[in-house]
This record gives structure tokens, sequence and C-alpha cells, in this order.
């Protein structure tokens, strides 16, 4: 229902959903959906099935849309409302705040030569600050005449690996930097628990591996001289 409801408004503003049948190199299937659809412990890539939200879930959706073969793409994780225990309300408040907080932190270096370091240490600031974990493996990437291009902008280092990788890994993200007029996606992917992750048999379906709840926010924007302007 709520992926129909999500394809009905991006057809009907005369636009095409970007993920419906998006296969990137690798999957051996492509997504048979309009949005990602991903409740409480699944990570990102959740496919809309017939599981029913109950009130206190917590919900990410994310979606990429298509215009005259141009592209934005989006997230938000909402809490469903409705009575639930109050530590479950507590907690998905908290993982959205959290979110929130940790993107306006990489929202506030982004500017014309901001080097993808400077934004990666800001993210992981405010992540020890709120005491969450940001998920290394995903990040944000650019954007334009497709829905995916390079780069991919880190919002996380993966802190466990080789002193050696991850020197080798800062000075190279100290190199890439933000250009003015560029169109790029961020978004932290966030969670309590570690970084572990499970993949289900669809191949799609990214589960953190523990069962804690993941949240997920992403901004479609350009990067101006002194800062950005927001596109989605």
């Amino acid at each position: 229902m709520i992926d129909k409801t999500i394809e009905s408004c991006i057809r009907g503003a005369g636009c095409i959903p970007a993920f419906k049948n998006y296969r990137p190199d690798g999957m051996p299937l492509p997504f048979p959906a309009t949005a990602c659809i991903s409740p409480n412990e699944v990570v990102v890539h959740g496919i809309p099935g017939d599981y029913v939200l109950q009130p206190g879930d917590l919900l990410t959706i994310d979606v990429g849309t298509e215009y005259e073969g141009w592209y934005v793409d989006a997230a938000r994780t909402r809490l469903v409302p409705g009575t639930a225990p109050l530590d479950k309300i507590t907690q998905g408040n908290r993982l959205i705040h959290a979110t929130n907080e940790i993107l306006e932190a990489q929202l506030s270096v982004v500017k014309d030569q901001c080097d993808f370091l400077s934004m990666i240490r800001a993210t992981e600031e405010a992540a020890r600050f709120h005491g969450v974990t940001i998920m290394p493996q995903w990040g944000g990437h650019g954007i334009g005449e497709r829905v995916h291009l390079e780069p991919f902008i880190p919002s996380a280092l993966n802190r466990g690996q080789s002193k050696i990788k991850l020197q080798l890994e800062e000075k190279k993200y100290a190199r890439q930097k933000l250009t003015e007029g560029q169109t790029i996606c961020i978004e932290p992917v966030v969670t309590f628990g570690s970084s572990d992750i499970i993949v289900d048999e669809d191949r799609w379906t990214i589960r953190q591996a523990d069962g804690h709840l993941t949240a997920h926010t992403e901004r479609c924007l350009l990067v101006t001289k002194d800062g950005y302007e927001l596109l989605s």
C-alpha cells in the first residue's frame, strides 16, 4: 500500500520512479519496487512486503525520482504513531534525533573545496556525542544524469581495520574535495548496535546483525561557494 501510494504520487507529478527495476552492477535481480521501505532493524533496501507496521516501529522510506533525465534521491526515518511501550518510543525518537543531528553536522561543513575527511570527522564526532554507531558501509554519492554517480562520500571510516589501511583511507579522503556546482547526496545510516549486517535471501534487504534499530536520513544538494542548496 505505501509503495503503491508513493509510485502514484511520483507518476502523478510527471516523474519516473528511479529505483523500480534498478539493477546496479553485481546484483542478480533488479529492485522490484518504487521505494526502499525499511522497518526497525532493516538497515537499507527493504523490499515492500506483507509486514504490518505496529505503533512504535521505526520506518525508513528511501525514494529516488527521475524528471526529464535528471535524478534526485532522499530518505527519512519516522516513528509509527500509536500506543506503544514507552522504552520503544524513547529509543526510536532518540535514534531519529541522533541521525538528524549527525546529518546537520555533516551539512555544516559542506561548501566548495571542503575535503571528505572533514565531513567524516564532523559526523563521527556527532555520533560519539549521541552514543550511536554510524554504519561505514554506506555513505553519500554523486547524482545527476544517473541516480548513483561517483564519488562515494563516506559518513564514517571503519575504525576496526588496521592502522595502515586507516591511514591510507584518511589520506585518500583528505585529498578528495567538493566543488562548487556539484550535485551530491549525503546519507548517514545509524544504529545503536554494531555495524555488522545480515543480507536476506532476496539479496537486497540488509539487516543490522544484532536486531538493533537503525535509522537513515538522506538529502540531495547542490554545493555552492559558501555552503549548499537543498534539492530534496
